[in-house]
């Protein structure tokens, strides 16, 4: 009887912390993508795996950022949802989850150059991206993943764009293709 109230128990603490590492996730990866739309960086990096700035200057990536910033402005998202939270895999000594989601990124398109939009076109699809040419306002329909890392020097997850340079550099091919 013993034995089956601990395995009934131990059942219920797995559960329940498998809902609220779920829950954490979402919401880290809500203020991450918070902080890019406000144009916060120095924020938003915080939610980005310690590994990253091993090979990148953060104050150059954040000057980079900054630029970028000022030729679109502040992004907007809309109607953000995640949509699907894969399971946690391992590969190598590392933790990884796919996380989709879909959105509405709506900005300045005063700007952007036609060659721009239109890569814009060639990478979201041309029905995914609406331009109005009286407001100046560019919006795009936007289904990605991101993808979470354990990241064992905060003890957090953290989140990085689903890049085969990024993760390739990262964390090796074998990473990338084990996530693909």
């Amino acid at each position: 009887m013993r034995k089956i109230i601990l395995s009934i128990f131990s059942i219920l603490i797995f559960s329940c912390a498998t809902k609220i590492s779920q829950d954490q996730i979402e919401s880290d990866l809500m203020n991450y993508l918070n902080f890019v739309q406000k144009g916060n960086y120095d924020e938003a990096v915080n939610y980005m795996p310690t590994k990253f700035w091993e090979f990148y200057d953060k104050e150059n990536y954040l000057k980079r950022l900054n630029q970028l910033s000022k030729k679109t402005g502040n992004l907007l998202f809309e109607n953000m949802a995640i949509t699907k939270i894969s399971d946690r895999k391992k590969i190598d000594d590392n933790y990884f989850k796919i996380i989709d989601y879909k959105t509405n990124i709506l900005f300045d398109s005063s700007q952007i150059s036609e060659n721009v939009i239109e890569k814009y076109k060639s990478n979201f699809g041309e029905k995914n991206v609406e331009i109005d040419t009286i407001n100046k306002k560019l919006k795009i329909l936007n289904e990605s993943s991101i993808i979470a890392v354990y990241d064992k020097n905060v003890d957090q997850w953290r989140f990085l764009e689903q890049t085969q340079n990024g993760i390739v550099k990262l964390y090796g091919l074998n990473t990338w293709l084990e996530l693909h």
